[in-house]
């Protein structure tokens, strides 16, 4: 999602100046995972890693032919035209088209604008970068969508000589709950239902 994303990024980079941020990208930094790297002092990647993918995406169904089909019916009670923007119950209308993605658009436009900030990119040929399509590490720095090409541990070794640290780097991991197959299960499904029904604009980035 878009604001959550806006938040953690607004955390990370509310620590420049006060301790070296070294984003390392790993197997995928896309959509809402680049926008959060950008708050990263220095930004590196494996020349492998998926990168960019500078965009916003709203989806949602309409599920009108088969409400038809089993018998079901909406009575809907409404302030405005637009207070039910993305039902599933009805279909779209052009107005509805109009507002979202006018929406969308402004949106895509702060993330433009967050990278413009933090990437020395002429906007002309950052534009040209931000409709959505993804790169590799070693197309991205040639780019200058990242700063070095690199692995986890060139990352924390880096980190260590901006953080003047003597020796190794100690770093700190956290365990990870050992999920159950019902928790997998559960999990999958919420989130299942939560993108089905979900009609808010995300970042997001998936290989289809």
């Amino acid at each position: 999602m878009v604001a959550p994303t806006q938040e953690i990024y607004e955390k990370v980079r509310s620590l420049r100046g006060i301790k070296p941020v070294i984003a390392s990208m790993g197997s995928v930094a896309a959509s809402g995972g680049y926008y959060i790297a950008l708050a990263g002092d220095t930004l590196i990647a494996n020349p492998g890693t998926i990168i960019g993918s500078i965009g916003v995406i709203m989806n949602y169904p309409i599920a009108t032919e088969l409400f038809d089909k089993v018998g079901i019916k909406f009575e809907t009670v409404k302030s405005g035209g637009l207070k039910d923007v993305g039902s599933y119950s009805r279909e779209v209308t052009d107005e509805d088209r109009k507002h979202l993605n006018e929406m969308v658009k402004d949106i895509h436009s702060q993330f433009v604008s967050v990278v413009g900030e933090n990437r020395t990119i002429n906007r002309l040929d950052l534009i040209k970068l931000a409709d959505g399509r993804v790169f590799t590490g070693l197309q991205s720095k040639k780019l200058g969508l990242i700063d070095l090409l690199g692995t986890y541990e060139d990352a924390v070794a880096l980190a260590g000589v901006l953080s003047q640290i003597k020796g190794s780097p100690k770093t700190v991991q956290i365990n990870k709950k050992n999920n159950s197959f019902l928790d997998l299960f559960t999990s999958n499904l919420e989130q299942a239902t939560s993108s089905w029904f979900d009609e808010l604009p995300a970042y997001r980035w998936r290989m289809e």
